[in-house]
């Protein structure tokens, strides 16, 4: 059965959404600065710039990706790349792991925020952050800084397996509700200690009731906030703008299900017990069957009257772009601040109209939009409204629009 955002569903936290009011102004979210230290290619990389939307251009290979990874660190997670934190390391420095530090504007206040690979005790690489010298945590940074972003990659994620189009989705809804990082984190550590227990042969029997029970709660919470997440872009993502494709969304698996039959203290219940009743499949099989980790989440061409799956790869790219360009528009709306947006080797791929759609979007929104290319003259309609760096020799040079 699918999970409709348009149904009505008992269990939505009504207080939240009172207050996702319209705000009265929106504080622009925007990097003035930023240094690399040992980052992938660079050695060492500073970079000035203003508001407006960075264009970075210049051959395959000179490093314009790394510059967008780097700023990518400013969320939460492994980056745009999803690489081991090691592996961004400069080669020629592996030994000193690697830094980014930036000068981030949120609204009027202007905050230093820098970020590294580091080692534990017992030798594990983690990442460490700071905010004005103070450590902080990735969900603090989370709670102050929206960063999205788009790769040549994300072609690939709706094709390839539902977790990583789970994956994608989770992190969009962490963004617009923290707190789910935290029920993500709990529910996969319950998930897995349950998973060793079983295949030991099954452990401490009231250690595994906890656990299951600890998987019903998180996974009763998980699926509210991807509900209430839903139930405030599907608006926004299903009203088309000139040169996208609107877009449905929607949930389908046993707890959707679930929390559409019964009440949400109903549903946790029957969970456990579907839990408990499926411990010897599960032994077998590894994991569990049922679960928000199980969740299948749907893509929807409405023009075209198809799932994702089954459209072209320009329309799968265009439907991704038109949910990133909602999400914007949410943040904006509900969250009184503009996202860091970053577009790699994005634009080119686009026609023509798309295109200029996309640059006015972005325009619109407020956005500090960094976008890489080959070719400067595929952003030439942004004209002076954006600023120009040519990547090459592990520099980023400032340019003028070159007008023909």
């Amino acid at each position: 059965m699918r999970f409709d955002a348009n149904a009505s569903v008992s269990f939505l936290e009504s207080s939240f959404l009172s207050s996702l009011e319209e705000p009265i102004t929106v504080s622009p979210q925007w990097v003035q600065f930023l240094s690399l230290q040992n980052f992938r290619c660079y050695e060492a990389l500073t970079l000035e710039v203003d508001q407006r939307p960075v264009v970075l251009t210049g051959e395959n290979g000179s490093g314009k990706t790394n510059i967008l990874e780097a700023l990518s660190f400013l969320s939460p997670g492994r980056g745009l790349r999803r690489a081991k934190l090691s592996y961004a390391t400069n080669l020629n420095h592996a030994e000193k792991g690697w830094s980014v530090f930036s000068k981030v504007w949120t609204g009027s206040d202007r905050e230093d925020i820098g970020t590294g690979l580091t080692n534990t005790e017992s030798g594990d690489e983690r990442r460490a952050i700071k905010l004005n010298q103070t450590a902080i945590s990735q969900i603090d940074l989370l709670e102050m800084l929206s960063i999205f972003w788009v790769t040549p990659q994300i072609d690939q994620l709706l094709t390839e397996s539902m977790g990583t189009r789970r994956r994608f989705f989770d992190r969009l809804v962490t963004s617009f509700i923290p707190a789910q990082g935290q029920h993500l984190y709990r529910y996969d550590y319950a998930l897995r200690e349950r998973s060793r227990l079983l295949k030991e042969g099954g452990g401490d029997a009231q250690w595994l009731s906890i656990l299951e029970q600890k998987m019903a709660q998180e996974g009763m919470a998980i699926t509210s906030l991807r509900h209430i997440f839903l139930s405030e872009i599907l608006p926004l993502i299903e009203v088309s703008v000139s040169g996208f494709p609107q877009v449905h969304l929607s949930l389908e698996g046993v707890v959707e299900s679930l929390c559409l039959e019964m009440s949400a203290l109903e549903a946790e219940e029957r969970i456990e017990a579907l839990l408990r009743e499926s411990r010897g499949v599960d032994a077998r099989l590894g994991g569990s069957q049922i679960g928000p980790h199980q969740t299948q989440v749907q893509f929807f061409h409405v023009e075209r009257k198809k799932f994702a799956e089954f459209c072209s790869t320009g329309e799968q790219k265009a439907l991704l772009l038109s949910l990133i360009l909602a999400n914007c528009r949410l943040h904006r709306k509900s969250k009184n601040r503009t996202p860091i947006l970053l577009l790699d080797e994005v634009v080119a791929h686009l026609d023509q109209e798309r295109r200029e759609t996309l640059y006015t979007e972005i325009l619109d929104l407020g956005v500090q939009c960094w976008m890489t290319g080959t070719d400067q003259k595929v952003f030439a309609p942004l004209g002076e409204k954006a600023q120009y760096f040519y990547v090459q020799d592990r520099k980023a040079v400032k340019q003028t629009m070159k007008v023909e």
